[in-house]
């Protein structure tokens, strides 16, 4: 063998030990396991939990008007509905501070629902409350409505044809597109403070500072 051929043979040889270039990697990212059901962060299952809750309960755009009952308010405030207007909340008791009887409430009730305007809302809150809703009534005109519903009900414990006699407490709020669950707590709270501060009135009463000062 020549010496040309010699090193033919060994730079061939070396080229075949020369270890090959390893293959690159790919990342290659894991299939997204299938469930079975759809997860509760998914957004197209909460957007059909939330349609299909809409389709099961009607959907009021506006206070419906007259006297209802407890539902029509429970659908109102399940959408939290805002509201603009005058809210009045009542309290019905026996002047001895008891509960009244179902005899005792179907006048007071008669005189919520005749004592309503057109377009105004009323239902009960319990079984000696009521709630008074007048929409888009504030400023001075929903001031006057308060002030000619209270005369109403002070006319109605003095001429009191119920078995039982007995006294109202109420409280109003107005409201201004906010929800109406705040108005509604607002004036139930201000019909409660009227409740303590006419109680503790009674309870200081005596006939001497009556008619004498």
């Amino acid at each position: 063998m020549d010496f040309g051929r010699l090193i033919h043979w060994l730079d061939g040889n070396a080229a075949a030990r020369k270890p090959s270039t390893p293959p690159k990697l790919q990342l290659v990212k894991p299939a997204r396991k299938a469930a079975d059901n759809r997860s509760a962060v998914d957004p197209i299952a909460i957007d059909q939990d939330l349609w299909d809750s809409m389709l099961r309960r009607p959907h009021l755009k506006e206070v419906p008007a007259g006297m209802r009952d407890r539902s029509s308010l429970d659908q109102l405030l399940d959408q939290d509905y805002t509201f603009t207007g005058l809210v009045i909340a009542v309290s019905v008791h026996q002047s001895d501070g008891r509960s009244v009887s179902a005899d005792a409430l179907r006048p007071v009730t008669a005189l919520i629902r005749d004592s309503l305007r057109r377009g105004e809302f009323a239902c009960p809150l319990s079984l000696d409350e009521f709630l008074i809703l007048s929409p888009d009534l504030r400023g001075a005109e929903a001031h006057k409505r308060a002030a000619d519903f209270a005369e109403r009900l002070w006319d109605f414990q003095l001429r009191a044809t119920a078995p039982q006699p007995v006294m109202f407490n109420w409280g109003d709020a107005q409201a201004c597109d906010e929800l109406l669950s705040d108005a509604i707590a607002l004036a139930s709270e201000r019909m409660q403070q009227s409740r303590r501060t006419r109680k503790r009135a009674s309870t200081n009463f005596s006939p001497r500072s009556r008619f004498f000062g």
